[in-house]
């Protein structure tokens, strides 16, 4: 099996202090139309069960992009995001997300867009309209 082990710009989000880009360790493995592990492990504060959640977005020009949301959720240990609270006036997320940009063929993530910033939070607004329902 061929992998070759690479760094991916993402951004996280945690339940206090501003959002951030960081750095992520990942593997990308050739299956299909390749596969991307990144290495969540470091990066979320208490060993709860790592979910998943794809989120498309299309821009005015019916351009989609697909952000891979990394998130650990639990109420009863975290407080609502502070990030989240500042940029979504009214949405509220008790735990930690990671948002990494989908390449625009096949499922491998690749860095984050300068320009993706307004996109991305428009796939977390949706990702949190859709873990409400």
């Amino acid at each position: 099996m061929l992998y070759q082990k690479c760094s991916l710009q993402a951004l996280y989000i945690g339940p206090l202090g501003p959002a951030r880009k960081v750095s992520i360790d990942a593997i990308h493995y050739d299956i299909d139309d390749g596969i991307s592990i990144p290495r969540t492990d470091h990066w979320f504060e208490l060993d709860l069960h790592v979910r998943t959640e794809a989120v498309s977005i299309s821009d005015p020009e019916g351009l989609s992009s697909t952000f891979m949301i990394f998130y650990t959720e639990n109420s009863h240990i975290y407080p609502p995001s502070e990030a989240i609270a500042n940029r979504l006036p009214g949405k509220q997320w008790h735990g930690e997300l990671l948002i990494f940009r989908e390449a625009v063929f096949g499922t491998r993530l690749v860095n984050l867009r300068s320009e993706d910033s307004d996109r991305v939070w428009k796939a977390v607004e949706r990702f949190l309209d859709k873990i409400e329902l």
